[in-house]
C-alpha cells in the first residue's frame, strides 16, 4: 500500500510521545513493504527506501508560527500534488491533519488520537496562563480541533482503552468507529556487568545509593515532578536513595523546590539526554518512578520494565492498562504521602521488588510492540479500503 503518514513531529524534530509513535510506525509499517509518504515540518530525509519525507513549514519563522506554517503548507501540498501522490489511505497523526477537509482528501482515513484534549483539560485544570503557553498542543487550541478531527475519520485508533472512553464520553463518538491500538517502546535494554555499573556510580559519587529514575518533561504540570520532590523528601536520608530527573524543560522551579526542601545532595537534574544516555540511565537505575497526574498511555514505565525494573506510577489514565501491582507498585491513593511511602516500601524491601523487576522484561515484550501495532494499523488500512471499493 501507499501510505500517507501526517505528523508535524517527526525525526529529528520530536518533542513527545507524539513523534516516538511517528517514528516507530512508520518504520514498522516499512518493513512490512508499504509505501510511507511521511508530511512533516522535520527536515532530515530517511535511509529506507520504503519512506519519503516530504518538509512541509518554515522553521524560519518564530516559534509560534511553526504550526500554522506547517498546516498552510500542508493544505498547498495535498491541493497541487495530493492526486498524483497515489495515496491508498492517510493516517493522521492527532491534529497534524487539520487542514485536510473532506474536499481536499478523496481516500480513507486513520486519525491516531493520543489523548481526549478536553479530558487533559478537566483532569490537569491548568490555568488560563498555562493554556496560553501550551496554544499549539492539548493543552492550548487541541479541545476546538478534536470533534472536527473524529467527525471526518474513517477510523479512529486510540493509543489506550482510556483514551476510546474518553472520546466516546467527550466527543459523543459510537464507540464502533474506534480502535484500541497499544503503542509499542524503544527497547532499551543492554544488560551492564557490575563492574561497569559501579564505574558509572563511583564517577558520580552515587556508590552507595539507590538510584530512582524519572523520565519526563520536568516543566510539564501533568507529569507531577514537583510532588515527586516534596514526596521524596519525605523518604529517611538513610535508606540511602537518590533520584535521577531526566527531561528537558525549564528546571529552574524543579531546582529550587529541591533546594528549598534541602534535597541538593540527593537530587540530581540531568536535562534532556540522548538515547544511548537515557538507555544507560534505565539499565543503572534501581527504581523507576512515574508521578504523573495524566497519561493516556505510559509508555516510559514500559521502556522501563523492558530493562528489567520494578515500577512505581499513580493508578490514571491508561496507566493502570501498562502497570500492575505485579510490576511494582501501582498508587491507588495519589497522594504525595502516598508517593513517598511506596518509595519507602521499595527502598527498605528492593530485593522483594527486584525480582518483580526481573519478569518485567518478558512482561513488556510480549504485551507490547511497535510491530503488533504496525500490523494492527495495516489491518485496519487494508480493511478500510477494501471497504471503499466495495462501497
Amino acid at each position: 500500500m501507499r501510505i500517507g503518514f501526517i505528523s508535524y513531529e517527526y525525526p529529528s524534530f520530536v518533542y513527545g510521545g507524539a513523534g516516538v509513535y511517528s517514528k516507530n510506525i512508520v518504520e514498522h509499517l516499512a518493513k512490512r513493504g508499504h509505501d510511507v509518504h511521511v508530511f512533516t515540518f522535520s527536515d532530515d530525509a530517511s535511509a529506507d527506501p520504503n519512506i519519503t519525507v516530504h518538509k512541509i513549514g518554515n522553521a524560519r519563522l518564530p516559534k509560534l508560527l511553526w504550526i500554522p506554517s506547517y498546516w498552510l503548507g500542508l493544505r498547498k501540498c495535498f491541493r497541487r500534488d495530493g492526486a498524483a501522490l497515489g495515496l491508498d489511505v492517510i493516517i493522521g497523526n492527532g491534529f497534524s491533519e487539520l487542514p485536510l477537509c473532506k474536499g481536499i482528501v478523496d481516500v480513507p482515513r486513520i486519525l491516531v488520537m493520543h489523548q481526549s484534549a478536553r479530558r487533559v483539560i478537566r483532569i490537569v485544570g491548568p490555568t488560563l496562563l498555562e493554556r496560553l503557553q501550551n496554544i499549539n498542543n492539548e493543552m492550548g487550541l487541541a479541545p476546538l480541533f478534536d470533534p472536527i478531527l473524529v467527525k471526518r475519520a474513517d477510523k479512529v485508533v486510540a493509543v489506550s482503552d482510556f483514551v476510546k472512553k474518553s472520546l466516546v464520553e467527550d466527543l459523543n463518538l459510537e464507540p464502533r468507529l474506534i480502535e484500541v491500538v497499544h503503542n509499542g517502546f524503544n527497547d532499551f535494554y543492554e544488560p551492564l556487568d557490575e563492574k561497569e555499573t559501579e564505574r558509572w556510580k563511583r564517577e558520580r559519587g552515587l556508590s552507595e545509593e539507590r538510584l530512582l529514575l524519572f523520565v519526563g518533561r520536568v516543566n510539564d504540570k501533568r507529569k507531577g515532578l514537583m510532588e515527586l520532590i516534596k514526596a521524596f523528601s519525605m523518604v529517611e536520608c538513610g535508606l540511602g536513595g537518590h533520584l535521577l530527573v531526566v527531561g528537558g524543560g525549564d528546571q529552574g522551579p524543579a531546582k529550587a523546590l529541591a533546594a528549598e526542601l534541602g534535597l541538593e545532595s540527593r537530587v540530581t537534574m540531568l536535562g534532556k539526554v540522548s538515547d544511548d544516555e537515557l538507555r544507560t540511565l534505565y539499565t543503572i537505575c534501581d527504581i523507576y518512578v512515574s508521578s504523573s497526574f495524566y497519561e493516556s498511555f505510559g509508555l516510559t514505565l514500559v521502556e522501563a520494565m523492558s530493562c528489567k525494573k520494578p515500577v512505581i506510577a499513580r493508578d490514571i489514565g491508561g496507566i493502570g492498562e501498562v502497570v500492575s501491582d505485579e510490576n511494582g507498585l501501582l498508587l491507588r491513593d495519589r497522594s504525595v504521602g502516598a508517593m513517598a511511602d511506596a518509595i519507602t516500601e521499595m527502598l527498605k524491601h528492593h530485593e522483594k521488588y527486584a525480582d518483580k523487576g526481573e519478569g518485567n522484561r518478558a512482561y513488556a515484550i510480549e504485551k507490547f510492540s511497535w510491530a503488533r501495532a504496525a500490523e494492527s494499523m495495516e489491518r485496519i488500512a487494508i480493511g478500510l479500503t477494501e471497504d471503499r471499493k466495495c462501497g
